[in-house]
């Protein structure tokens, strides 16, 4: 009788293992469909629905858009580090966000329009953890 207690509480903690495992594998992960407008924080993937793609945001690496208040001769632009992963094959890909609007780049057959949250405003500085992708997958 203490053999099958013992192998049933090892099944049970195995169980309870590969769920936590499993649970743990998907934290950071946003599902969206195309043409769904999402929004990505700063070390969050994109898992787009029934395509094999996933896009994770990994950082801003510049944001050099005019900061409201200020009159600049160009608006500037953010630009995105992200890691796509299509088919199983991951790369490296910025986006750029030009200005304050919302900017596509075309990449094997989908485009991504994209534009970064919050915008700058003079005088404050923006904590890069803070930055919100906003992305839009249109194949």
């Amino acid at each position: 009788m203490r053999k099958i207690v013992l192998i049933m509480v090892g099944l049970l903690l195995s169980f309870m293992s590969l769920f936590i495992i499993n649970a743990c594998s998907k934290q950071g992960e946003v599902k969206a469909n195309l043409n769904q407008q999402i929004r990505l924080p700063v070390g969050q993937t994109l898992v787009v629905n029934a395509e094999d793609l996933a896009l994770k945001f990994v950082e801003v690496i510049s944001d050099s858009r005019c900061p409201t208040g200020v009159q600049c001769v160009w608006a500037g632009e953010a630009k995105c580090q992200t890691t796509l992963t299509l088919k199983g094959v991951s790369s490296p890909l910025v986006l750029t966000v030009s200005g304050g609007s919302d900017s596509p780049t075309v990449f094997q057959g989908y485009t991504f329009k994209v534009n970064v949250e919050p915008y700058p405003q003079a005088g404050k500085t923006l904590d890069k953890a803070s930055y919100i992708m906003v992305l839009t997958v249109i194949k």
